[in-house]
């Protein structure tokens, strides 16, 4: 299932990673990534992070998110690469992969934010529950609202 959310008010559709082994899957095995959907990982708690694209055809851009949804770093990823790419920061609770080139042509950098607001609901759609995950919901949906 993929769930309608912002980031920087630019509205893209996300799959949720939330498990282990969706975590370890991510995007491996898919042949393409449609326009504006991607898949975000959220984990329990915040800490450096290393991706890499480990049968993964499709070229991908890559952001580090902070506990309040905010983007960090953005870095490329290219198909079959199993070098890691680590964030630089230790506090990294969210990691959004989006088809390559999409930040850049969305003008979305550093310093911008997703909808935790609605990230909260996704997961809450999942059966979770997001009091599990290291992400500051509260904070951020008072901030999100109209």
């Amino acid at each position: 299932h993929y769930f309608p959310v912002q980031l920087a008010e630019k509205p893209i559709y996300l799959q949720l990673a939330l498990t282990d082994s969706e975590q370890t899957r991510g995007l491996m095995h898919r042949s393409s990534l449609k326009l504006n959907h991607g898949m975000l990982f959220i984990f329990e708690e915040s800490d450096q992070r290393a991706f890499w694209m480990r049968n993964t055809s499709i070229p991908l851009d890559l952001a580090y998110l902070d506990p309040s949804g905010t983007v960090l770093e953005i870095h490329k990823l290219y198909p079959y690469d199993e070098r890691p790419v680590p964030s630089r920061s230790k506090n990294i609770s969210l990691v959004l992969e989006m088809n390559q080139g999409w930040f850049r042509t969305n003008q979305v950098s550093q310093g911008s934010r997703i909808n935790c607001q609605a990230v909260e609901s996704a997961v809450r759609s999942r059966g979770f529950d997001p009091e599990k995950f290291a992400v500051n919901w509260h904070s951020r949906a008072a901030e999100n609202r109209p």
